[in-house]
């Protein structure tokens, strides 16, 4: 079963192994991305960084795609990691490329997207550029809810509303 879907650059950090895979009992964590998978160093350096009783597995965007089904009823517990807005736009495009009707993502929580000179700030930790705004609201239209919350402490902030300027509690927030 998927227990979070994150976007995060840095990956595996102490946020994650401290906070988050505590949280919700993770079994493996799962990263999505074509360069990790093919790079047994970085594999290496990220298997280093989880504790380990954590499974670390990497696919490319479509070999999750193609095995998405299996994953979503599997009963392990997965923390699912990508690094970009892109790579989850590409990911959930493969994802629809085959199957009607289409696959339920679950929650994505946007962690840390790093500044770059093209970026603006959205939140604390989440810098987006035009193109991957686009590509949110093309995933909110498809009804994928999209929150940032960097830790598990921090409240949840829509990011649907942040982009129309209205309410920032998500939906489901229980910190009132």
């Amino acid at each position: 079963m998927i227990k979070s879907l994150r976007i995060d650059s840095r990956l595996i950090h102490g946020q994650i192994v401290e906070g988050w895979l505590k949280l919700i009992m993770a079994d493996e964590v799962l990263i999505i991305d074509d360069f990790i998978r093919e790079s047994p160093f970085e594999k290496k350096i990220l298997r280093f960084a989880l504790p380990p009783e954590i499974d670390l597995e990497v696919l490319s965007i479509t070999e999750a795609a193609a095995r998405w089904t299996e994953i979503s009823a599997s009963s392990k517990r997965f923390f699912i990691l990508l690094q970009s807005v892109d790579m989850l736009s590409r990911f959930y495009g493969c994802l629809l490329g085959s199957r009607l009707p289409a696959p339920k993502l679950p929650p994505v929580n946007l962690g840390l997207i790093n500044f770059t000179d093209s970026k603006t700030l959205l939140t604390k930790a989440v810098y987006l550029d035009e193109r991957e705004r686009e590509q949110i609201k093309v995933l909110i239209e498809s009804d994928v809810e999209i929150y940032a919350q960097a830790l598990p402490s921090n409240e949840k902030i829509s990011i649907a509303a942040l982009l129309e300027g209205g309410n920032v509690k998500a939906p489901g927030n229980t910190d009132e």
